[in-house]
């Protein structure tokens, strides 16, 4: 029976996770979650190495070599993993013969992951001769990731949670309380410009929306759903080059561009397409709602919804504006986080899915 080990593997899996991850930050995630995924392929081969006699007929672990290695028939083995070169967002778990890295290898089975996260399935391949469980593995790996990114999305749900504000609270309950479009509800978002730079403000519902968002529109770009959030969430972009100046100085609402090759260019290829797929739509209203003293309250919404959302804010403006205007204080705190946490500026935002090669797979392809 396979389950046992299942639970036993997610179960080692996630307490892994609350022990390297579970005191982060938010202005921590985007290099956390770059990291998690770097290390993910590696760990499952380790686990699924030490699972072997379990997963192949007749094998026998090799520890003494390392957590990857396996005897077998009279070969040594090893358990690889990595993202593929030719399919971004696969996670190849490789059986291949110990120093013979050009090994040949087929594939055995692919399996679907069905949490958001960078890897989106498990593709096994062995050498031909090798005897694999191919179900138990692929049902092993997909558990143990996808328990991965559950307990992700769990923990960043937490933080924002934790993080909101009396501010936040009181500007989306008035927002929903008014908002008649159940669209426009799930994909709106506020914004503020404060210390010469715009940030996001988001709560637990906005947050959860975007990130379903996120999980609909980045297949073509292959971005973790999760590390787009989290550039949602850490995001302060110089005033001077954001999309916000023109509608602050214009005193209207005005539709913009997240690919507009001057703001692109300004902040990095990554903020700009994690705004487009968390929002889920390249082109987006900014509607200016309340000034106090330089800072600036907004709303954000997909263009489509401009005229939706004119009506809705102008409904409740000067509530929003009062909030914001007797709340500024908290609106300083949320963003000295993210400056004593590293404040990004504009340029600093790193092509981060460059960072993932599959270069120790290539070999084999």
């Amino acid at each position: 029976m396979i389950s046992p080990l299942i639970d036993q593997e997610t179960a080692l899996a996630v307490a892994r996770l609350q022990r390297q991850y579970g005191h982060i930050t938010i202005a921590e995630l985007p290099d956390s979650i770059d990291e998690l995924d770097r290390e993910l392929p590696v760990y499952l081969a380790q686990r699924i190495g030490l699972s072997c006699e379990r997963l192949i007929p007749s094998s026998k672990r090799m520890v003494s070599l390392g957590p990857t290695f396996f005897k077998c028939g009279g070969l040594y083995y090893q358990v690889m993993a990595g993202e593929g070169i030719s399919t971004p967002g696969e996670l190849e778990l490789l059986f291949v013969i110990r120093d013979l890295p050009a090994t040949r290898v087929g594939p055995r089975g692919r399996v679907e992951i069905n949490e958001p996260g960078r890897y989106r399935s498990v593709l096994v391949q062995s050498a031909p001769d090798l005897n694999i469980r191919t179900e138990d593995i692929e049902r092993l790996a997909a558990a143990v990731v996808e328990a991965s990114y559950r307990w992700l999305k769990q923990f960043i749900e937490d933080l924002v949670k934790r993080g909101e504000s009396a501010l936040t609270r009181e500007l989306y309950t008035l927002f929903r309380g008014a908002c008649v479009n159940a669209e426009l509800r799930d994909v709106f978002v506020f914004g503020a410009v404060s210390r010469r730079h715009v940030i996001y403000l988001l709560d637990a519902e906005s947050a959860a929306h975007s990130l379903a968002s996120a999980v609909r529109h980045s297949g073509a770009t292959h971005d973790s759903p999760t590390h787009v959030l989290a550039e949602i969430l850490t995001a302060a972009v110089p005033y001077d080059v954001s999309l916000s100046k023109p509608v602050v100085e214009g005193g209207r609402t005005r539709v913009v561009s997240f690919h507009r090759e001057k703001y692109a260019n300004a902040v990095g290829p990554v903020l700009s397409r994690a705004e487009a797929q968390a929002i889920g739509t390249v082109s987006v209203a900014i509607r200016p709602i309340g000034q106090a003293g330089d800072e600036v309250l907004l709303g954000v919404a997909p263009a489509p919804s401009k005229d939706q959302l004119e009506r809705t804010i102008s409904a409740i403006e000067k509530e929003l504006a009062d909030s914001f205007a007797s709340n500024r204080d908290l609106l300083h705190k949320a963003f000295e986080r993210l400056r004593r946490n590293g404040l990004a500026s504009a340029g600093d935002f790193a092509e981060w899915a460059g960072r993932f090669t599959g270069g120790i797979l290539h070999a084999h392809h």
